[in-house]
């Protein structure tokens, strides 16, 4: 609720969580609509974890490029689900 205190604040970017309650895009999406915020940016998990410390789609492990591709597809169809719309 602190986040209504803003100015002009009107959407929020998501920082998408594959575990957890940030993965359920209809309690996220019902979370925004409650308080009135649009969600027009889902930024993709695909630097914090060491995993991806020599790159993501560009690794030579090709197992990693898979399983960013993986998290990426995942990330696209979580934004679409929340009505992400850029």
């Amino acid at each position: 609720e602190w986040f209504k205190k803003i100015p002009l604040l009107g959407g929020l970017e998501i920082c998408y969580n594959i575990d957890g309650d940030e993965s359920d895009p209809v309690k996220v999406k019902g979370l925004a609509v409650q308080y009135g915020y649009e969600i027009p940016v889902v930024n993709a998990p695909l630097a914090s974890d060491a995993k991806w410390k020599f790159g993501t789609f560009t690794c030579k492990d090709a197992g990693v490029r898979k399983d960013a591709l993986k998290v990426a597809k995942m990330t696209v169809d979580f934004a679409e689900a929340v009505g992400c719309n850029t």
